[in-house]
């Protein structure tokens, strides 16, 4: 049963994600259809969720599992309604974007040397389900937060925020004022086997860090050829860290999924030749960043003012550059607007009308500036000397430095701009307020990291073909 919930409940959020991807294309197909599908699973999730969300918060279901089929079910009847009506007028074929290069093409070795690395990475995939799905909740966030709140949703069909049925672990650390997308997923498979499963619960975690690696590898094939884009998946695999996380019930892999869409989605935009592809990769990156904001709460203080900042930016320099018409401008600016509106305005209005913080499990209201010692230390600490990220700063830092032409004075300034953007700005948060408690535990540093991870692998891999491409004019 476990196994049916499990596909039951990945198939129709990914098929609500799917055609709402499809329809937010419109007229121009950039993705192809696998890599669809793939974005449809993850964003289709917190679609769903947050539809549950808002019927139980405006009294009209509980959260049985016959009320979520119903309406997850009517949602996606609506959908694909709409779309089976606009589909004759709509292209049905993406654009091959795919770079050159096959495997079939590729020398011996290179084949030899690639099918060791695969066999690795799968190894490690497989080790990483089994501990996932294999060991209960014990971790910090995973037992009090994530997988907590989920079962409490799950026994009481109701979103409790302060009651008795809440163990006084989530209501002393403030994690309720989490968005509940992570935990509402916990809760809609355990309610559609009929019963709580730690290893059903967690099962979604590895399929997000399979989803991240796909991700990547799509995001690259755009640009570059098959082996630069099987070096930037196999990258992220490497990162100890990045595979810890996809092993463990945590929720930050799921935002970097996010945060990786919306952002990727702009450089996409920023890169398009014609109109229609760059409208259409613009609609693309305000969904993903309007469902951000339903991940985790550093998604509203975080992620969602340093995208608008980039996205305006982005629209700005396209309207100066005349790749955008005055119309345009105006059309794709209040998309956006509405686009994000209808998901931040209800979160927003909850939390206020709830009384809950805005903070990343520390309330954010009231905290002094200050130098806060040893953070630099433990940062020192958590990113070169104990082996967490590979060697991902080093030669970031390098490319960084060695290509800042490539890096600060092209369209890949968006990529580096985001990066820098959130990991500085954090960093400053841990060095001069009291959430330096995040960083002296390496807890809020390096989940921060996660959520960057995807997008520091594509830059480093997008500067290396730079510096490849101009060894190879000379």
């Amino acid at each position: 049963m476990n196994v049916i919930a499990f596909i039951l409940g990945t198939i129709i959020p990914a098929s609500i994600g799917w055609l709402t991807i499809r329809m937010f294309e419109r007229n121009a197909p950039v993705l192809k259809n696998t890599e669809r599908w793939i974005l449809g699973t993850v964003m289709g999730t917190t679609l769903t969720m947050y539809l549950f969300f808002l019927g139980e918060s405006i009294g009209i279901m509980k959260f049985s599992a016959m009320n979520m089929l119903l309406l997850s079910i009517i949602f996606l009847a609506v959908l694909l309604w709409f779309w089976l009506r606009m589909r004759e007028y709509w292209k049905a074929d993406s654009p091959d974007v795919a770079k050159s290069t096959s495997i079939k093409s590729l020398p011996t070795w290179i084949k030899i040397l690639l099918s060791a690395l695969a066999v690795l990475t799968i190894v490690k995939i497989v080790t990483a389900t089994i501990l996932l799905v294999g060991s209960p909740a014990y971790l910090d966030d995973v037992y009090k937060n994530w997988n907590m709140r989920g079962k409490v949703f799950y026994v009481t069909q109701e979103m409790h925020l302060n009651s008795e049925s809440v163990s006084s672990s989530v209501i002393d650390t403030g994690v309720y004022s989490y968005p509940p997308s992570v935990p509402l997923t916990k809760t809609w498979l355990a309610s559609l086997a009929g019963g709580w499963n730690e290893g059903l619960v967690n099962s979604p975690h590895i399929l997000w860090y399979l989803i991240a690696l796909a991700l990547v590898f799509f995001f690259l094939r755009r640009h570059v050829n098959l082996l630069w884009s099987l070096a930037g998946v196999y990258g992220l695999s490497s990162l100890p860290l990045f595979l810890i996380h996809g092993a463990s019930a945590y929720a930050d892999i799921f935002v970097a999924i996010h945060v990786f869409a919306a952002v990727s989605m702009l450089y996409n935009a920023i890169k398009a030749k014609e109109s229609d592809i760059r409208l259409s990769y613009l609609r693309l990156s305000t969904l993903f960043a309007a469902l951000l904001i339903f991940t985790k709460n550093e998604a509203l203080l975080l992620h969602l003012p340093t995208f608008i900042a980039l996205f305006i930016g982005s629209l700005a320099w396209m309207r100066y550059q005349s790749e955008l018409s005055k119309k345009e401008t105006r059309l794709i600016f209040f998309h956006s607007i509405a686009v994000i509106s209808l998901v931040l305005l209800p979160w927003l209005i909850f939390k206020w009308s709830h009384g809950l913080s805005f903070g990343n499990a520390h309330e954010v209201s009231g905290l002094s500036i200050s130098w806060q010692p040893r953070v630099l230390y433990s940062v020192y600490l958590n990113t070169i000397m104990e082996g967490n990220w590979s060697l991902l700063f080093p030669i970031l830092l390098g490319l960084l430095i060695i290509k800042w032409k490539s890096a600060f004075l092209s369209p890949l300034v968006i990529l580096v701009g985001y990066f820098c953007i959130l990991y500085f700005g954090q960093l400053l948060i841990f060095m001069f307020t009291s959430l330096s408690v995040e960083a002296l535990k390496q807890t809020g540093y390096a989940r921060g990291i996660i959520q960057l991870a995807p997008i520091a692998i594509v830059i480093i891999i997008l500067l290396m073909t730079s510096f490849a491409d101009n060894k190879s004019d000379h």
